[in-house]
């Protein structure tokens, strides 16, 4: 009955475990799909959760350009939840990279 309430958490477990055995073209898509789930079902904490945890996908797979994509849009995400100490560490992230 209340699919919306657990489908962005079951789309970033996916993704995670795909990440996990190395099917990338998965976990790619389920990051993505987390992501914009979170996002139609307006769960802030949830879509900067997906979007942290695909930019260390990224950031693992070399790209670089692309997690820092990912970061930003966690950053904006955890400010916008009121995360601002997140937001702040993972601002500290970026620089480093």
């Amino acid at each position: 009955e209340c699919k919306w309430n657990f489908e962005n958490k079951m789309l970033l477990l996916n993704a995670e475990y795909y990440f996990s055995v190395g099917d990338f073209d998965k976990a790619t898509e389920g990051y993505h799909l987390s992501i914009t789930s979170a996002r139609n079902h307006r769960f802030v904490c949830e879509e900067a959760i997906a979007n942290e945890l695909g930019a260390y996908f990224q950031l693992e797979r070399g790209r670089v350009d692309l997690s820092m994509c990912f970061m930003k849009q966690a950053i904006e995400c955890y400010q916008s939840w009121g995360a601002l100490k997140k937001a702040e560490i993972l601002k500290h992230i970026i620089q480093n990279l």
